[in-house]
């Protein structure tokens, strides 16, 4: 998806896939060099996908060093043996999984707002729950145009969400002694009406 996936640049892989680990020790055992041949300090580092391996303690300095060999094989260079492959693969496609979790927290969010405004008698946090709704929406917008490949799965991002919304709104209802208007568990919402400029009337 990122980086030699889809071509976005080594920056946006840098500030986009959290702490991550890189190349084993050498056989010193406490230091590796750069592209330069400077030494730095290595430590351990936690992967985002799948824990802690001893690596640069300097996220930016391994990141911008597979960057920077991979720019070198794409200019016919060979070097597949330098490249931190492994961890380079799995940090790229923990990048997806971030975008999925995040997409799924947003539309959450929607829901049960929407939710509240469907069914709380209250007036006064009305105007904070359409904020709270119009600023997810925002969100979603962001990571649809970033990644338009999780367009298609709005639906069942959806539907996998509502329960959990629905429950979370049921609760806050109760925590403010509210009686809903309309049984909670009824409530269901098309696609447009999450992402769209839908509100309950």
């Amino acid at each position: 998806m990122y980086g030699c996936v889809s071509g976005a640049s080594p920056a946006a892989l840098r500030t986009r896939i959290g702490p991550m680990a890189a190349r084993k020790r050498t056989p010193e055992g406490s230091r590796v060099a750069t592209e330069e041949a400077k030494p730095i300090d290595v430590g351990t580092v936690r992967l985002q996908g799948s824990g802690s391996v001893p690596g640069y303690s300097d996220v930016v300095t391994w990141a911008e060093r597979q960057a920077a060999l991979l720019r070198r094989i794409g200019a016919g260079e060979k070097i597949n043996d330098e490249v931190d492959w492994e961890n380079v693969a799995e940090e790229i496609e923990s990048v997806g999984q971030s975008e999925r979790r995040s997409l799924a927290g947003q539309v959450r969010n929607i829901l049960e707002h929407l939710a509240k405004l469907e069914v709380s008698p209250a007036t006064e946090p009305r105007a904070g729950w359409k904020d709270t709704v119009l600023r997810a929406r925002s969100e979603i917008e962001d990571l649809l145009e970033a990644s338009p490949s999780l367009r298609p799965k709005l639906e069942e991002v959806i539907a996998r969400q509502l329960p959990k919304a629905l429950k979370l709104a049921a609760s806050s209802l109760a925590l403010h002694n509210e009686t809903p208007q309309v049984p909670v568990d009824q409530i269901r919402y098309t696609t447009e009406q999450v992402v769209g400029d839908w509100f309950p009337p």
